[in-house]
């Protein structure tokens, strides 16, 4: 007993030992990339008058308490240096930090006061570059592109929240894939349970390895504070839209024209994931490459695409010219089309006016409904109306989604509604 006894001792402060060992190894980590990050991290100050209000990113930044809302925007965020070139340094930050500013005020890890000229900015991943110049040779923090990144992996999250300069946070990927968040924003954000507060925003988020993976973008919070729901944009998603902005001040994004969104909730595409294409733009990369409404994305360039969210994405990561490589399934076919992409026009309307066919169907009652009419589209135009009944495409009866998509043909289609009671035989032009 007494042998069964000392061994169950000595096999605990093994344990014990082992125990201590680890949390002695994974504070040296910490404290490593915490000597390595911070005097790349630098806190954005920015004053300004308002153009317009920044209530969707009200959760991060404002500091008002001497002034009105509308008359003065002042901002304290955070920001990391990212790349060098001469005595010039170029930053990394969040543009809801910055807002419509075109100088801030960029303080160092040694306190210097630097100015410093917002450069360019890419409202899809709220992501602005600042550049400032200094004869000092500041630390360049190390980026990480690979997006290798899995959940339960440590991280910190380093910046100035409630402008306490040189903070740093751990915490670990809470999952990935995150959509969603501030209006407009398109990123699949990393969660994480690092503390992310008011000032963070535009601050890194590193590996262990002291790499940046991420720049902290918003919180989800009932107050406004730290819950353990913060999210960064993933460093690869912005890096390519960084580096043309420091190389040419602008960005050119990709486009392939169409309009996709959530697969219908039929019987037909039961079971399936990735983004329907519900519209097409004629003339556009995918309309010359021979991609109809109605087909389903499923791969860009060997990436599985999830959902609309995720077609978009992936297509924003490249730019004019680009080759991209499309799989669809067209009514149990698989297809596959290599396309040289055009370049995203931000004129919405311009583009409608050749958007095919238009309007957005649903299926009800066994009918199939114009859910929705696209102003000056071609389905506008040519007469259909919201709630229109269609019944038949060029004489073949339709009562399904992909029914109407499959008769459609380029050049002219005849397609017959019931409207108030009536039957009507509209021609579409695609």
């Amino acid at each position: 007993m007494k042998k069964i006894t000392n061994s169950l001792i000595i096999l605990l402060l093994m344990i014990l030992t082992s125990c201590i060992s680890t949390q002695s190894q994974l504070e040296k980590s910490y404290i490593s990339l915490s000597r390595n990050v911070l005097p790349s991290v630098v806190e954005i100050i920015s004053v300004g008058i308002n153009s317009e209000s920044n209530d969707k990113w009200k959760d991060f930044f404002h500091d008002q308490e001497d002034f009105k809302k509308e008359d003065l925007n002042t901002g304290v965020g955070s920001g990391v240096i990212s790349h060098k070139d001469g005595n010039k340094y170029f930053i990394i930050t969040n543009r809801h930090v910055v807002g419509d500013l075109e100088k801030v005020s960029v303080l160092l890890y040694n306190n210097d006061l630097l100015d410093g000229d917002v450069i360019g900015y890419d409202d899809r991943f709220d992501l602005a570059v600042v550049v400032i110049e200094s004869e000092l040779n500041l630390k360049v923090a190390k980026l990480s592109k690979s997006g290798s990144l899995q959940v339960g992996q440590f991280v910190a999250a380093l910046g100035s929240p409630m402008s306490y300069v040189q903070s740093v946070s751990m915490g670990i990927i809470s999952n990935l894939g995150r959509f969603g968040g501030p209006k407009e924003n398109l990123s699949n954000y990393i969660q994480t349970d690092a503390a992310i507060n008011h000032g963070n925003s535009g601050g890194p988020l590193v590996n262990m390895r002291g790499e940046v993976i991420g720049i902290n973008t918003w919180i989800s919070s009932p107050t406004s504070g730290n819950i353990g729901l913060g999210f960064a944009m993933p460093i690869e998603n912005i890096y390519p839209s960084f580096i043309s902005i420091v190389e040419t001040g602008k960005v050119r994004i990709g486009w392939l024209g169409v309009s996709t969104y959530g697969i219908p909730d039929t019987q037909q595409y039961k079971g399936y994931k990735g983004a329907f294409v519900n519209q097409v733009v004629i003339d556009s990369p995918a309309y010359n490459i021979g991609i109809k409404p109605g087909d389903l994305i499923i791969k860009v360039n060997d990436y599985e695409i999830r959902n609309s969210e995720d077609m978009f994405l992936r297509i924003s990561l490249l730019k004019p010219d680009d080759i991209a490589k499309i799989s669809i399934i067209r009514y149990s076919d698989n297809l596959e089309f290599s396309v040289y992409l055009g370049e995203s026009n931000s004129n919405v309307l311009e583009t409608s006016k050749n958007v095919f066919p238009g309007f957005v169907l649903v299926e009800k009652d066994s009918r199939l409904n114009i859910l929705q009419i696209l102003p000056k589209s071609a389905g506008l135009i040519a007469g259909f109306k919201k709630g229109d009944i269609i019944k038949k495409v060029n004489g073949f009866s339709v009562t399904f989604i992909d029914q109407f998509y499959s008769n459609i043909k380029k050049g002219s289609n005849l397609v017959t509604i019931e409207r108030e009671s009536k039957d009507l035989e509209i021609e579409l032009n695609y």
